[in-house]
Order: structure tokens, then C-alpha cells, then sequence
């Protein structure tokens, strides 16, 4: 079993693993792709990769394109409907997919739904309730340099063990991150960049995922 988010972007991926196995069974969860894009440019704040507000952010890249190795894909890693039919394509009734919704109301049912459509008895998992990679960002201007510096992060990956440098970045340069969009500038930018795309999408999949403020 493998995964990753790039996996349904990227244009080749698809492919490449209906080559290596077409008999694969395929788990796409998906997210409310204005909140996808806000929850990404966090991370990339947390990181250090950005300093500027985020619908400047989107703008750049809805206008200027996307690539994963010169720009952020705020936009187009949320424009779901190609990404979802490329798999739909190649690997029929073994695709799957899931919404952000469904793991937070109901994980033990999402985990009964995955486990069989994967031939995997449920009784037999242990399931531990855990939380990761919460939002967060840099505490002041000093933090976000030493978080975005790439030959200092490197230079601190190859002295440092990572439990030790995990416990520094929390501690020390990380703080709880208090951004939130208001439902009106999310209703905007859904209107503005996703709204086509995802009617597309719930008619592919036959499911409405999200309404134009949250996943339902």
C-alpha cells in the first residue's frame, strides 16, 4: 500500500500504476478545494516557502499556470475532476473515493468502507485515535528564516536526529496557527475558482462532496 497527495495530480501517476498493476485498488479523499488550498498554504507558511497573503498566492497561480517545480498549485491541485476521471478511466468500479467529511463524522465508518472495499477484515485492525500535522506557523520573523532557508534546513537534517528536531521546531519556532477564512471570502473564491470544476466532478462521482462553504 502506498499514497500521497501528488499521486492524484500529477499527470503520469495514474498511469504508471495501472502499468505496474491494473488490478490496484484506488483510495482518492478528497476536501473542499477552497479549504485544500487554504490548509496547503498554511503548511507552506509553516515551512517557511511563503510570506505573502494567500489570494495573492492563488491569483499568481491561477493566472500564471501551474507547475509543481516553479509554482505552489494552490488552485489547480484542487480541480478535482480531471484528476479523479484519469483514474475513473483506467481503473473502473476500483476506484474509490472519500471526502475530508466522511473521516471527520464518521471515521470508524469510513475505515469499515475502505477495509472492505480492500478485502481486509476490520475486526482484526487496531485503530489508534491520533492527530497530526496541525496547523501551525512560524512564531516570529527569525523562525520563518530558519524554517526557510534550504542549505540551513540541511545542514540541520544531517546534524540533528529527527525526534530532536522535531521537538525544537515545536517548541521553539512553531506556534498554533489562529488564520481562518471567513465563509464569505470562502464562498468568493469557491465561486471564483472551483465552482465549475466541482459540478463536474458530483456528476462523475455522483455525490455532492461540498457545498460552497464546507465538505457535506
Amino acid at each position: 500500500m502506498d499514497g500521497s497527495a501528488s499521486y492524484l495530480y500529477e499527470k503520469n501517476t495514474a498511469q504508471r500504476i495501472y502499468e505496474y498493476n491494473p488490478d490496484g485498488k484506488i483510495l482518492i479523499l478528497l476536501r473542499h478545494p477552497v479549504r485544500r488550498a487554504f490548509s496547503h498554504y498554511q503548511m507552506l507558511l509553516r515551512e517557511g516557502v511563503l510570506v505573502d497573503d494567500f489570494e495573492k498566492i492563488i491569483d499568481v497561480d491561477y493566472y500564471n499556470g501551474c507547475s509543481m517545480n516553479d509554482s505552489h498549485c494552490l488552485i489547480k491541485m484542487g480541480e478535482y475532476f480531471g484528476q479523479v476521471k484519469n483514474y475513473y478511466d483506467l481503473f473502473g468500479n476500483n476506484v474509490l473515493v472519500l471526502t475530508f467529511s466522511d473521516l471527520l463524522n464518521s471515521k470508524e465508518q469510513l475505515i469499515k468502507e475502505v477495509t472492505e472495499f480492500i478485502s481486509i477484515n476490520y475486526s482484526e485492525l487496531e485503530i489508534k485515535n491520533e492527530k497530526s500535522n496541525a496547523a501551525a506557523l512560524p512564531k516570529n520573523k527569525l523562525s520563518r528564516l530558519m524554517l526557510g532557508t534550504n542549505s540551513l534546513r540541511y545542514i540541520i537534517q544531517k546534524a540533528l536526529p529527527k525526534s530532536f528536531r522535531v521537538f525544537i521546531k515545536n517548541k521553539y519556532l512553531l506556534e498554533k496557527s489562529s488564520m481562518k477564512l471567513q465563509e464569505e471570502k470562502i464562498v468568493q473564491l469557491y465561486n471564483k475558482y472551483f465552482k465549475s470544476d466541482s459540478e463536474k466532478l458530483f456528476e462523475l462521482i455522483n455525490r455532492r462532496s461540498w457545498n460552497e462553504v464546507n465538505d457535506i
